[in-house]
């Protein structure tokens, strides 16, 4: 190994050795300078060693010069050139460089190119793949990418600033000439890499090489793009309308359990799809009979809107009609209005003239009462008349038998006796025209007796009568009160009457005007009609359309 080479490596290891997990602290004699700090061109400076400045020159490093860093991940490509940790203090002439234990702190394959072509330093995982004494011919046989003549670091060794521009690979960091490139090896592996060269001021004494084996990761993507197109090519028959195609992708263990599974899964919807399709049309028969009642349904509205629309004109005829009428009946109500208060004043006249009139009876009661008091009085004293007559009459009856007797004497007496005969007769016919007249005044008073008797009865009568009379004339009285309440109450109700039918007369105009407003919304509701059987009819010929398109998904 050249000097400058070996430099270049002190500088390389130590900064892997930094990056080693654990404490690897190197002697605190070394002169190299493995601080972070990157460097415009990239490269790697290292300062002189004083035990070896007679073989070579190499410029110094000011204190914080930037060491290569390494990958440290299968993921995460590390820059051997470019390290981010500080390294302890220590002499990397201590280190034996034909050693690969530094490169072994990585977990992939790796290498160092010198730039003249010669394989110095490499690592287990390398060695595993290629054997145990690799060579450069033996590198490039079976790490060329593609079929390329050359590895990735032979490109970079041959144009270590512009590789990209040379080869066609990928410059990642201009600033630190990081290249990648990745593609298929002949044993079919996939690789990605990284190469970068290492610097001796402006000289490339070496690349540094480290792959990443992306086999896995590019047969599962392999896999998946196959799952995609075969999912592609399945989706697009589906597209077209036909639910009976299937997805059958390639078996592959490349491939998680989840996404192996889309296939099945996809197949599996598209069965719900197609049994969806089944039920859609059994569905779509059912929603054609609908739209058929429907149909009939809205024929029937059409018609049954006509009707209405003639009802409602005839309605608007009849209100206006009614209106007229409302009108009259207002003017009649006011009519009646102006009777009721006469019949009002009238029963009010009337009710004056019944009191009159009770207080007239109520006299007349007075006078009857006065009356049947002096019939009876006079009867009472043509008792008394009578029973003084009679005693005249037993008076003219003593008397006719005292003139019989002094008759008879006188006869006895003879001529003495003639004297008082002529007296005892003419006392006789005086006695017998006494009680002739007494008869006769007994017979006038028993007529006077029961002429007062029947005045008695008849002012009686009369006095019943006219007590009866006066019962009805407050009867009348009591009802002429009620009718003068009623006549109040109704010519009140008339008054309300009229104000109730000249609302109603107001009412009857607005219905009219809404009537009328009806008329004019039948109509739109007759034209809205027939939008809707049209609409029905094109319902009809969407579903059959409809069906017809899922009777050809079933095909």
């Amino acid at each position: 190994m050249t000097l400058s080479l070996r430099r270049v490596c002190q500088s390389v290891w130590a900064a892997l050795i930094a990056r080693l997990p654990g404490d690897r602290s190197l002697p605190t004699d070394s002169d190299t300078d493995v601080s972070p700090r990157s460097l415009p061109d990239g490269g790697v400076t290292i300062k002189d060693d004083p035990a070896q400045q007679g073989d070579a020159a190499g410029p110094t490093t000011d204190p914080g010069d930037t060491a290569p860093a390494a990958e440290t991940s299968d993921d995460t490509t590390a820059d051997p050139a470019d390290d981010d940790q500080s390294a302890a203090a220590g002499s990397p002439a201590a280190i034996d460089f034909d050693h690969t234990t530094l490169l072994n702190s990585l977990d992939r394959p790796a290498f160092v190119l010198e730039a003249s072509g010669e394989l110095s330093a490499w690592n287990d995982p390398l060695a595993d793949r290629l054997g145990d004494d690799p060579d450069a011919e033996m590198v490039a046989d079976q790490l060329a990418i593609d079929g390329a003549e050359q590895t990735l670091a032979e490109m970079v060794a041959t144009a270590p600033t512009n590789a990209d521009a040379e080869f066609g690979v990928t410059l990642d960091d201009r600033d630190r000439f990081l290249y990648r490139d990745s593609g298929t090896l002949a044993s079919d592996d996939h690789i990605e890499t990284t190469a970068r060269p290492l610097f001796d001021g402006d000289e490339v004494v070496a690349v540094i090489q480290i792959i990443t084996d992306r086999t896995a990761e590019h047969r599962r993507q392999q896999a998946t793009e196959e799952l995609v197109t075969e999912l592609r090519s399945t989706l697009s028959g589906l597209a077209t309308g036909n639910l009976g195609v299937r997805a059958d992708p390639p078996a592959s263990d490349a491939l998680d359990d989840g996404l192996a599974a889309v296939g099945a899964e996809l197949n599996e919807a598209i069965e719900g799809l197609e049994s969806m399709a089944g039920g859609i049309e059994r569905q779509t028969r059912q929603l054609d009979d609908y739209i058929e009642a429907a149909d009939a349904a809205a024929d029937d509205i059409a018609t049954n809107v006509a009707e209405q629309s003639e009802l409602i004109d005839e309605s608007v005829d009849e209100m206006q009609s009614f209106s007229a009428s409302m009108e009259e009946v207002a003017s009649t109500a006011e009519e009646v209005d102006t009777a009721a208060e006469e019949a009002r004043a009238a029963a009010e006249n009337g009710l004056e003239a019944s009191e009159g009139a009770q207080q007239a009876t109520d006299e007349v009661v007075e006078i009857g009462d006065e009356l049947v008091e002096q019939v009876t009085t006079l009867g009472e004293q043509m008792d008394d008349i009578e029973a003084v007559v009679e005693v005249i009459d037993d008076i003219a009856e003593q008397t006719n038998i005292l003139a019989l007797n002094a008759n008879i004497e006188a006869a006895r007496a003879g001529e003495e006796g003639d004297g008082f005969a002529v007296v005892a007769e003419e006392v006789k016919n005086l006695a017998d025209k006494t009680q002739t007249h007494t008869e006769e005044i007994a017979d006038s008073i028993n007529r006077l007796h029961e002429q007062t008797d029947e005045t008695v009865a008849t002012a009686t009568e009369s006095h019943e009568q006219i007590g009866h009379a006066g019962e009805q004339i407050a009867d009348v009285l009591d009802a002429f009160e009620e009718i003068a309440d009623s006549i109040d109450q109704a010519a009140n109700g008339i008054a309300e009457v009229s104000r109730a039918t000249d609302e109603q007369a107001a009412t009857v105009e607005e219905l009219t005007a809404t009537l009328e407003t009806v008329r004019d919304r039948s109509a739109d509701t007759e034209d809205a009609t027939d939008q809707i059987v049209d609409a029905t009819d094109d319902q009809r010929a969407a579903v059959e359309e409809l069906t017809r398109k899922l009777r050809q998904l079933q095909r």
